[in-house]
């Protein structure tokens, strides 16, 4: 609902939300100051007309577009009035459209509206000169929602007869049909399914909230199916240079990790050693420690000695270049991974003798 009020010598509006389904919908709205009302300033208080709701709620969010006057970034409007375009050859600030999402709850109990946020791409000043001049048609007004085409059910799960349509989420599904994820497709997808009429049995396919199912949870779109989890296995590299000049050799001690590591998972730790760093790609990869339980820094299972492998893969006790490869190994049966929060190569300079 739209509605002016008074305030001081000017005449400004606000939306309110009221219950349609009451004998008395306008004793109990409530004022949609969140939405209606800028930073709170008494030049920000309102201004708000033509205000157009969308069709459909998204996101769990109803949204609104209006008009309004108020300022923006670190603009402020002029001395005209909204409703009014300026006189000569002023180029003030007009209104601009507004965007607001209001909670799809259905409560009136309290506002439920969200602050609004400026719809880009606009006109943002007046030109009444030349041509242009009274062109009311140039204002930012009325404007309207047009919803993209909903997409068609595909056959029911599984997939294979026909091509379904993909979707994000059950906003983009006409009616009676809901997102759902495909079941062991490969990377994941989502397509607009048949909503089920009646409960599913565990190990069907098809759901996607827990109440499709008769007796067992929803679980990406199997009825208590176990999570289908894509996580691979993932590896990163740093290369460690010793800075221990000409005098001295370089020790390369212990590698220590912070890490969290969930059960099932492990990180493996891999270690090429060379004089050169052009050397490191083709010196002898060598793994030297697995972390398998979660630790602080340097900790007991997050502390791993690399002398012995620098010799493994570089021949000798000592070498300028270091290369540490971390290969991330998930679990598929948690659907979880591990990660080094921190870490470090430790080393020593010893003088050559």
């Amino acid at each position: 609902m739209h509605k002016q009020q008074g305030l001081g010598s000017e005449q400004h509006s606000a939306m309110w939300r009221v219950d349609s389904n009451s004998a008395s919908p306008f004793d109990a709205a409530v004022r949609l100051s969140n939405a209606s009302d800028g930073q709170g300033e008494s030049d920000e208080v309102g201004y708000v007309v033509q205000p157009s709701g969308a069709p459909k709620a998204a996101g769990g969010k109803h949204w609104v577009v209006f008009t309004s006057k108020r300022p923006w970034g670190n603009v402020k409007p002029g001395a005209s009035a909204w409703r009014e375009a300026p006189s000569g050859t002023d180029t003030t600030q007009q209104a601009l459209l507004w965007i607001a999402a209001v909670d799809a709850d259905g409560s009136i109990s309290h506002d439920a509206s969200h602050r609004a946020f400026l719809f880009p791409g606009q006109r943002i000043t007046y030109s009444n000169t030349g041509a242009a001049q009274g062109a009311y048609a140039e204002q930012n007004n009325r404007a309207s929602w047009i919803i993209n085409e909903c997409k068609a059910t595909g056959p029911a799960a599984p997939a294979p007869a026909g091509v379904p349509s993909e979707c994000q989420s059950t906003d983009d599904c006409c009616l009676g049909a809901i997102c759902v994820i495909e079941n062991g497709s490969s990377p994941l997808k989502k397509y607009c399914r048949p909503k089920p009429a009646v409960c599913l049995a565990t190990g069907s396919l098809g759901c996607a909230l827990d109440s499709d199912c008769c007796s067992s949870t929803c679980v990406a779109g199997k009825c208590g199916g176990a999570p289908v989890c894509s996580i691979a296995a993932a590896s990163f590299q740093r290369d460690y240079q010793s800075t221990c000049g000409t005098s001295a050799a370089a020790s390369w001690t212990d590698f220590i990790t912070e890490s969290n590591v969930p059960a099932g998972t492990s990180v493996r730790l891999y270690l090429r050693a060379a004089d050169t760093a052009a050397g490191l790609s083709t010196a002898a990869e060598v793994l030297f420690g697995t972390v398998s339980v979660s630790g602080a820094l340097g900790s007991v299972g997050n502390r791993f000695p690399v002398s012995s492998a620098v010799v493994a893969s570089s021949g000798k006790a000592s070498s300028k270049f270091v290369r540490l490869r971390m290969e991330l190994l998930p679990s598929t049966a948690t659907c979880s991974s591990p990660t080094l929060l921190r870490w470090n190569q430790l080393y020593t300079c010893k003088d050559n003798e």
